[in-house]
């Protein structure tokens, strides 16, 4: 994902209620991985918090995919974000018991990771 696409995102997520409507319509189109996501919240950051908005879209997004493609996606980490951050601040709710399995898995991956650097 492109510096443009994101600067493109944070814009519609700051504007008005037709501009937000937006934002969460074409969300998924252009966050297409986990490291896509982990890129927008760490440029989001810097620009504004996270509202209600940007937690309902992430959390939209999350629901939207395979459990196996979260563990894999998530288990990684951009800059001050990984999955166990997403997860921290988010509060994804397991919508069965594969869901469970992956945000466990997402959890230790991030750990052994942090404890690597």
């Amino acid at each position: 994902m492109e510096q443009k696409q994101i600067n493109y995102l944070i814009r519609l997520s700051k504007g008005g209620f037709y501009k937000k409507k937006q934002f969460k319509k074409i969300f998924n189109n252009y966050i297409l991985t986990g490291k896509d996501l982990l890129m927008f919240l760490s440029f989001l950051k810097e620009e504004r918090g996270f509202g209600q908005s940007i937690k309902k879209t992430v959390l939209n997004w999350i629901y939207s995919h395979q459990p196996c493609f979260l563990e894999k996606e998530l288990s990684q980490s951009f800059k001050d974000f990984d999955g166990l951050t997403i997860l921290r601040l988010f509060h994804p709710k397991p919508l069965n018991n594969k869901f469970q399995k992956a945000f466990l898995h997402i959890k230790e991956n991030c750990k052994e990771l942090r404890n690597i650097y």
